[in-house]
C-alpha cells in the first residue's frame, strides 16, 4: 500500500515525539546551525517588515526568539505534541498562537481552518519540506491560510547526484524523471521516518499555480538550499 500524506504525519510525529527530549542537544554539535538560521531569518526580514508569521514545523522553538526579536506576531505549528510542549515551556508568556493537534494537520485546512486570519509570512526551517511527499498538496492548503504578497521561506535539503546516488543508487535513479522524490530512512530508538529529497524544479513546479518563485540560494557546503516564494 502506497502512504499517503497523513500516514506519513503520524509516522513523523511519532519520531519527533521520541527525539524531542535529544533535540536541542543534537543541533548544539552541528555548527552550521546558527549559521543557517541566521541565514532564513535574514532572507524573511529583509522582505517583511512587520505582520504575523507561522513558524511551519517549528520543532523547539528554535526560531521564535528572532521572530520575536522582530516584533512578528507568530502562530506556531509543530505537528509533534513532545517537541511542542518544549517551544511552550521556552516561551511561556510570549504571545505565541500554539496550534493545537488538530489544527496542525495542513490535509485538514480546507476542512477546517487552523485560524481566521490570513498570515503574511511563513518559514520552514530545516528540511521540513522533506518530511512532506505530496507537494502539490501542501501549496495548495497554503494558499488558504497565506495573505496575498506573503513571503515563504523554506530551507530545504540539497544533495547532488553523485551523492544521492551513493545513498541510493535505484532510489536516485528513479528520481531522475521527477515523478517521485527519492526518499531516505531515518531511524532512532526504534521510531522510523522517511525524508524526501525533492529537487528544486520539482518545488517550483508544486508552486507555480500559487506562488511566485523568487530566488533559491545554493548552500553547498551546508546540503541545503533556501529557497524564497511570494504568494500570488
Amino acid at each position: 500500500m502506497k502512504p499517503n500524506q497523513k500516514h506519513i504525519s503520524k509516522q513523523n510525529n511519532r519520531y519527533y515525539d521520541k527525539i524531542a527530549a535529544d533535540y536541542d542537544a543534537m543541533l548544539s554539535h552541528n555548527t552550521q546551525e546558527d549559521f543557517l538560521r541566521k541565514k532564513v531569518a535574514e532572507k524573511l526580514t529583509s522582505f517583511l517588515k512587520e505582520g504575523t508569521v507561522l513558524d511551519f514545523g517549528g520543532g523547539t522553538g528554535e526560531d521564535l526568539k528572532w521572530l520575536l526579536e522582530h516584533h512578528y506576531k507568530v502562530i506556531f505549528c509543530e505537528p509533534s505534541s513532545g517537541m511542542r510542549k518544549m517551544a511552550m515551556d521556552k516561551f511561556p508568556e510570549a504571545g505565541i498562537v500554539f496550534l493545537e493537534n488538530s489544527q496542525t494537520d495542513f490535509t485538514s485546512w480546507d476542512e477546517t481552518l487552523p485560524f481566521q486570519e490570513k498570515v503574511n509570512g511563513v518559514i520552514a526551517n530545516f528540511a521540513v519540506l522533506n518530511c512532506i511527499l505530496d507537494l502539490d498538496l501542501f501549496f495548495k492548503k497554503l494558499t488558504l491560510i497565506t495573505a496575498e504578497k506573503a513571503e515563504i521561506v523554506l530551507l530545504v535539503l540539497h544533495y547532488n547526484l553523485k551523492k544521492r546516488m551513493q545513498m541510493n543508487f535505484f532510489g536516485a535513479l528513479k528520481s531522475l524523471n521527477g515523478a517521485k522524490p527519492m526518499n531516505v530512512k531515518v531511524a532512532f530508538q526504534g521510531e522510523k521516518q522517511l525524508v524526501y529529497l525533492h529537487s528544486v524544479k520539482s518545488i517550483r513546479k508544486a508552486t507555480a499555480e500559487y506562488f511566485e518563485f523568487q530566488s533559491c540560494e545554493l548552500l553547498k557546503e551546508e546540503g541545503f538550499s533556501l529557497i524564497h516564494l511570494t504568494k500570488k
